[in-house]
């Protein structure tokens, strides 16, 4: 029983110290990205909040959004965030009239067009893998593409 206690206690103490290590990584890195965040600030009170952050240099946005590109699907639980099921998105914070103009081009989807993005404060549409890229400017142009394609010619 004393070897039993000796191991537990051995087994805590090395814990305890990798512990102490992982904080001190913790710790370095979030003052680094400190150094590179303006502001952070909470939309919303439900479960479902919004956090918003602004980065000090539009460079590190985009290595966010890529990186995740690159994961995929980010649960809580794999970011150490509670136990509850559920997934952190990435999305832009879009002035009300660019929002409004997305939404609308997301419509397109019900008119033929695959991909619908938002991407260096542009909004890109484009019907397939092989077709081209399309750069929405404004909600005349969307109206344009819903047309059947014999008002087009």
């Amino acid at each position: 029983m004393l070897d039993e206690m000796k191991k537990s206690i051995s087994k805590i103490i090395q814990e305890n110290k990798q512990l102490k290590k992982d904080r001190e990584v913790l710790i370095t890195r979030v003052a680094s990205l400190k150094e590179e965040v303006i502001s952070v600030r909470q939309r919303g009170r439900n479960r479902n909040n919004v956090v918003l952050i602004k980065f000090k240099k539009e460079g590190i946005r985009k290595e966010l959004f890529r990186k995740k590109k690159e994961i995929g699907t980010l649960d809580l639980v794999d970011c150490g965030i509670g136990n509850r099921k559920g997934s952190i998105y990435f999305d832009e914070d879009l002035l009300t009239d660019i929002r409004k103009l997305f939404q609308k081009a997301r419509e397109l989807r019900k008119h033929g067009f695959r991909y619908i993005w938002f991407k260096d404060e542009q909004i890109l549409v484009r019907k397939s893998n092989f077709s081209n890229v399309i750069k929405i400017k404004c909600e005349n142009q969307i109206i344009e593409m819903m047309a059947p394609a014999k008002q087009q010619e």
